[in-house]
Parts: structure tokens; C-alpha cells; sequence
């Protein structure tokens, strides 16, 4: 009579235990797809601000080339366009236009970053209703594969640096195509 009711009560709290662990992996789950939810609303949020300078930058570095042509045309004055004004005003914008590209580049990265991370919590927040309606061995297996491919370090990217050195040789062949003329 005692045995019976003491396998009875290992069988409940086992029960007891499984479902305690499966809310606990839900919970850890949701708490992680959060944090990655906040990882990605502050990458938009950096991402929205470099987007919003390059485009003042871009603006302002195109009124130091296009405002005096208007202000010429404006003025009752015949207007003649010279090449050669327009061309000296060039470097100027360009001290504007450098950072405009850098600040354009940067916000794609962040755009990227935010688009990795809201990935990572919608995987994270959907897995376990699904893992729930496959096979335990199975199940095992979609959770480690989901873990390397989430988890896992990306490699460090060089491009980035190509594309800045990329970048100053094309100002520099600028510059010295300028000073030919």
C-alpha cells in the first residue's frame, strides 16, 4: 500500500518536474527572443540616426555645389556657366560628402545588425510550440542545429577596411586628376 503510493507520487511530481522544465525552457526563451528584441530596437535606433545625418550631410554637401549657380541665375545679371567654379567647390563638398558615405555605411551595418537580431528572437519565441509537436530525438537535433547557427561567432569582416582604403584611393586618384588639370 505504501509502495504504491509512493510510485503514484514519484509519477506525479516526475510530471511535475517535465512540466516545470518545459516552462522554464519557454521562459528562458522568451526572456532571450526579449533581449534580443532590445538589442534590435537600439540598433534601429543608432541606425535611424546615421541615416539622418548622411542625409543632411549629402544635402549640405550638394548646396555647396548647386546653391551659387542658383544665386548666379537668380541675379539679373546674364548667366554664363564655368566648369572651373563649379569644379573648385568640388573639394569642399567632398570634406562634407566623406563622412555623409562613412555615416551611410555605418547605418547599414546597424540596419543589418537589427535585422540579425529581430531573426534571432523570432527563431527563439517560435521554436518551442514547434519542438513541442516533433519527436524528442528530433527535437534535440532542431535544438542544436538552431543553437550553432544563433549562437555561433561570425567571422571577423574585412571588408569593411577594403572598402575605406577602397575609398581613399579613389579620393587620392581625385586629387591627383584634379591637380593634372
Amino acid at each position: 500500500m505504501l509502495s504504491i503510493k509512493t510510485v503514484k507520487i514519484i509519477e506525479v511530481l516526475t510530471k511535475l518536474q517535465e512540466d516545470a522544465y518545459r516552462v522554464y525552457n519557454v521562459t528562458i526563451n522568451t526572456l532571450q527572443g526579449g533581449a534580443y528584441s532590445s538589442y534590435a530596437n537600439e540598433e534601429r535606433k543608432i541606425a535611424n540616426r546615421y541615416r539622418y545625418l548622411a542625409s543632411i550631410l549629402m544635402l549640405v554637401g550638394a548646396a555647396f555645389i548647386i546653391t551659387p549657380e542658383i544665386l548666379m541665375i537668380l541675379e539679373e545679371k546674364p548667366y554664363t556657366f564655368e566648369w572651373t567654379k563649379v569644379l573648385g567647390r568640388i573639394p569642399i563638398s567632398l570634406v562634407v560628402f566623406v563622412p555623409a558615405f562613412y555615416f551611410a555605411r555605418e547605418s547599414g551595418k546597424h540596419r543589418s545588425n537589427e535585422i540579425n537580431n529581430r531573426r534571432r528572437q523570432h527563431i527563439l519565441t517560435t521554436l518551442d510550440p514547434y519542438i513541442e509537436l516533433m519527436a524528442s530525438d528530433k527535437a534535440e537535433e532542431l535544438k542544436v542545429h538552431v543553437a550553432k547557427t544563433i549562437f555561433s561567432e561570425v567571422g571577423s569582416d574585412n571588408s569593411a577596411s577594403d572598402e575605406a582604403g577602397n575609398l581613399l584611393s579613389q579620393l587620392s586618384n581625385l586629387t591627383k586628376q584634379l591637380k593634372s588639370k
